[in-house]
This record gives structure tokens, sequence and C-alpha cells, in this order.
């Protein structure tokens, strides 16, 4: 009897609160205090990019967490340069992350950091990753912060300016006229471009020199300005909201051409509303409500329903999900989430909205073709994933795991999910099911965290599993068996073919995903395309 509890001693598999034995050169204590997988650092680089850090997580602060990728980022630079700004740029051009502040930093350590062939491959990378004049700022601050300019860095802003043609670079010169401290009178007379007709040499010596003429001409380039630089100066001139109103609809001027005190009227709102972009009405919907352009039955709630409604006007805007999601939760809560002149903007919200919204968010993630697998989804309930996402605002992780889970509910016949923390949790979950219902089924857990449960409950299971998907913050303690020692014994009990994907919710280094395990994907839960890339992974399509 006690020979063969010494033997089970011997032989059973560590806890997570000690490494694997063999692997303890890939491992490291997580902050929960368990052993997880240290993930290399190209996986780090996707998951800030992805995901950024400025709003940091449960266990770091942001300073801290964007501190440790910054050197993440230098790391990728030395080893291979010309990879990480190939990946940046990827990013970028994919649209696959909801806000481009991660990718635009890395950019600027590549520029500063790496080697030659790494810093002539980021500046020449500048107009693709920054495709906004805001965006640029953002990009010329950092440069600014991490040593000042050179050739290079002065080269990529003039081509920046000279690659956009007269209306395009008119359009961002009254869109973004400054941020973070910069305009484009900084960065044209550091970059100094050479205008290559005279329209374009006028519009570089409006932005320099904006109060030596008027907007139809400008003596030192001889051509007219495109006519939006007229309407900016004319609106910026107007002295009553219905004349602000007037220009905005002879013009088609964005909001950013209009003064402040007119910003809160209802008919400036109603004119800025005809030619508004999609992506643009989502992220107004609050000034719309606090300027009482948006109420029940008015003409302007039935055209943003009307246009959220719209499919090919949701697919052509290439909205993120998850800004419909965000959108929606602001809009339904009624404030914005900052203050405005020390006063907090509120509004009464429109329900008819809300629901088309709402509907969108679905919509805008139904064209994931199915895989046809049996999956088994595991959403980390635990009390660390309560904590706001990085760039998801009031979202908390496990609701944006609910979120991206409901994505394959909705697609997968055969897929089902299951909730943990220290306990395994039956969910009431289905591809049917409205996101309300089920963030409120995983809200009221909020335990430890043991990642196994879910690969425990597939061996138990009288299902067999072609794919096991746990989203989670990798911060698993909890529990007498490491997640890779659970999907091992599965694999060898019931399918040895069985995937894992593990999707991150914070940008850390940890990782409950077997680095060397070719069949085990690690990646970033919140982008879009992650159902897809799921899809393709499990569907062995690489």
């Amino acid at each position: 009897m006690a020979t063969t509890r010494y033997a089970r001693l011997i032989t059973q598999p560590p806890p997570q609160s000690q490494p694997l034995p063999g692997r303890e050169q890939e491992m490291h204590k997580n902050q929960a205090g368990g052993y997880t997988f240290t993930v290399n650092d190209w996986t780090r680089l996707d998951r800030f990019l992805l995901l950024g850090s400025d709003d940091g997580s449960y266990y770091a602060s942001a300073r801290k967490l964007t501190q440790d990728n910054a050197r993440v980022v230098e790391r990728c630079v030395r080893e291979d340069g010309l990879r990480t700004v190939r990946r940046i740029a990827e990013v970028a051009r994919k649209s696959l992350a909801p806000r481009p502040d991660a990718g635009i930093v890395a950019l600027a350590i590549c520029a500063k950091k790496g080697d030659e062939a790494a810093r002539h491959l980021a500046y020449a990378t500048v107009g693709e990753v920054c495709r906004t004049a805001s965006q640029l700022f953002q990009w010329a601050e950092m440069i600014q912060a991490l040593g000042g300019w050179g050739h290079g860095a002065r080269r990529a802003v003039a081509r920046w300016y000279l690659d956009r043609d007269a209306d395009s670079l008119a359009y961002q010169m009254v869109k973004y006229r400054t941020r973070v401290g910069w305009s484009h009178r900084d960065l044209l007379r550091l970059a100094h471009p050479t205008p290559p007709d005279d329209l374009r040499n006028a519009l570089f010596n409006w932005a320099a020199r904006p109060t030596q003429s008027p907007a139809h001409y400008h003596p030192f380039g001889g051509a007219d300005l495109p006519r939006i630089i007229e309407g900016f100066e004319r609106c910026q001139k107007a002295t009553t909201a219905k004349a602000a109103a007037d220009l905005v609809k002879e013009y088609r001027l964005p909001r950013e051409c209009v003064q402040p005190d007119h910003l809160t009227e209802r008919v400036v709102w109603g004119a800025l509303l005809e030619d508004m972009p999609l992506g643009a009405m989502v992220r107004n919907l609050g000034n719309m409500g606090k300027a009482a352009l948006l109420v029940p039955g008015s003409s302007a709630a039935k055209l943003v329903v009307q246009r959220l409604q719209d499919q090919q006007r949701l697919r052509g805007s290439h909205l993120h999900p998850m800004a419909l999601l965000l959108a929606e939760r602001q809009y339904q809560g009624g404030h914005a989430s900052e203050r405005v002149r020390d006063r907090v903007a509120t509004w009464t919200p429109v329900a008819q909205v809300v629901d088309a919204l709402d509907a969108a968010f679905y919509d805008a993630m139904a064209y994931v073709p199915t895989t046809g697998k049996r999956l088994l989804l595991g959403v980390d309930c635990s009390g660390s994933m309560h904590y706001p996402m990085t760039t998801a605002g009031n979202m908390t992780c496990t609701e944006a795991a609910v979120a991206m889970a409901l994505v394959t509910l909705r697609t997968e016949p055969q897929a089902h999910v299951v909730g943990f923390d220290t306990a395994l949790h039956e969910l009431a979950i289905s591809g049917r099911s409205r996101l309300v219902d089920a963030q409120r089924a995983v809200a009221a857990f909020g335990g430890g965290t043991n990642c196994a449960l879910p690969i425990q409950y597939a061996h138990r299971s009288a299902e067999t599993w072609d794919g096991i998907c746990i989203y989670t913050d990798s911060e698993t303690w909890y529990g007498h068996e490491h997640p890779t020692t659970s999907l091992a014994a599965y694999r060898k009990a019931k399918n040895p073919a069985c995937r894992m994907v593990t999707a991150a919710f914070t940008a850390t280094r940890s990782s409950i995903a077997d680095q060397q395990d070719p069949m085990t994907l690690d990646c970033v839960g919140l982008d879009a395309s992650l159902p897809q890339v799921i899809g393709n992974f499990l569907a062995a399509e690489f």
C-alpha cells in the first residue's frame, strides 16, 4: 500500500505552482504565482501590436507593460529587423489591430534602433503604418523622444506629404491640424519636401503660413487651393451655428473644420451626418445624442439605423467588430468615458440605435466560413479576467473572450463552450445566444485560474473533440496538472490529432501553450480576423 502511494507521488505530474520537469528553462512564474511557458519575443511582438499596453492589465501597470514591450520590440529588431518591420506593416495593412498606436511606437523603435536595412525599411513604411496625419504626428513624437531627427526621418515625412494627391492632402491638413504638440507647419519645416507641382506648393505654403493669403489663391504657389481649404477658412469665421452648418453641406466638411462652440448644436451635427462615413458616425453617436439630434423618431435616428443595417456599407467600412461593440456599450451607457471642460457629456440613448449597433456587431463577424470541426471553447472566468481589457475601454477581458467565443459558436454547428476559474462551469450559451445573455452567464464567476480544466473536461466528455480553444489571460496557477500535461493525456487517450488554440487577452510574456508544439496555436484574442485564423488552423490549412 505504501509502495503504491510512493510510486504515485514520484510519477504524478507537478501542480501548476511548479514547473514541468525538464522544461524549467522554458517556463517562468507568472504574476499570479503559477508556472506558464515563456512566449518568445515574436509572439510578444504580435501581442503588443494587436493588443497594445496603454491600459495595463490586472497584474501590471500600463507603464511597466509598455516598457517591457518596448524592450521586446528592440530585441526583435536586433534579431531580425526586416521581419519586425514587415510584421508591423502587415498588421497595419490588414487593419488587424483596433488601434494603431502600438504599431506606430514599434515602427519608431525600428527606425531608431534597427540596423541600416531595418531603418531604411522602417522609414519607407511610415506611409503604410501612419495612414492619417494624426498618426504621423504620433510617430514624429516618438522619433523625437527616441533621440531626434536624422535624414531618414526627414525623408520619410517628406515622402508622406508627397505621396498624397492634393485633395487627400488638403483633407488631412484640415481634419488633423495638430496632435500631441505637432502640426503640419512643424513637420513641413523639418522635412522641407520639394513640391512636384504648383498645387501642392500652394498647399505646403498654406500649411506653413496660413495667415498670409486667402484660401482661393496663394501667391507662393500661383494655384487655386482645393475647395475644402476655402470651406475650412470660411467655417472658422462663421458667426452662427446655422452658417457653419450651411458651409459643412456646401463644402462637405468634416467635423474638425467646425468651431468647438458650434459642435454642440443640433443643426451642425445634422449637416455633418449627411456625408459622414460609417466609422465616424459610430464614433460620434454620443456627440449627436448630446446635441439632441438623435432622439426617438427623429430622421437622424432613422438614418443611423438605416446605415448600420446596410450590409454593403458595413462591409466596405472595414469596421472592427470590437469597435461596434465598444460603441454600443458607450452609447447605451449615456455618457462619455472622459470629461470635457470639467463636465461629463451625457445623452439619452435611442433604443433603435442600440439595437442596430447590436445587430451590426453580429453582421460584421458573420462571414466566417465553417471548418466543420468539433470544437470545445473554454472561457476564462477568473477574477483577473474581469479587469478592463487593453485597447477595449470599459470592456473586460471576460466580455471580450465571450464575444470572440460567440463568433465561433455562430459559425461552427459542432462547437460547445464551457467556463472555468478554479472550477469548471457549464454555460448556457449557444450560437443563437445574445451577447448580453452570454456575458451574464459568466459574470457570476471570478475565482482563481486553472486553464487545464477545459482540457480535462474534454477528456471526460463523450465527444471526441478536434480542437480546443481557450480564451484566457494565461495567469493560471491553481490545479494539480499543467494544461500541456492534460493535453498530452487527452491526445494519447482520445484524439492524437487534436489541435489547441490559446487566445491571450493581455500583452504579457505568459502563455499556457507549449511553444514547441506544432499542433498548438498561440495567438491574440481581440482582432476580428481571429475566428478565421483559428478556423484555418483547426482545419489544418496551415
